[in-house]
């Protein structure tokens, strides 16, 4: 494993450990988020098939915008916040 690998395991594996300060400040509920998810992958993924190049997560960036137009247009537009995530 490379050096700059090692740094992005480490780096992860902090984040890990030190993530439920965002739960206890009441920042998030949950990190059930698919590029924090992904972030779990990449170091194998590098190491079995090389670099990055076009990696990327843009088809879950759509589905996000689609959800959240939906959310939107079947909302009345007034406090929309609580009608779009219910």
């Amino acid at each position: 494993m490379s050096t700059t690998l090692a740094y992005m395991e480490k780096a992860l594996k902090d984040f890990h450990h030190y993530k439920n300060i965002l739960f206890n400040l009441g920042v998030r509920e949950h990190l059930d988020i698919p590029k924090i998810h992904s972030l779990l992958h990449y170091v194998h993924s590098i190491i079995w098939f090389g670099t990055t190049d076009n990696y990327n997560i843009e088809i879950i960036e759509c589905f996000h915008i689609d959800f959240c137009k939906e959310g939107w247009y079947t909302s009345n537009h007034h406090n929309e916040v609580p009608q779009m995530i219910s």
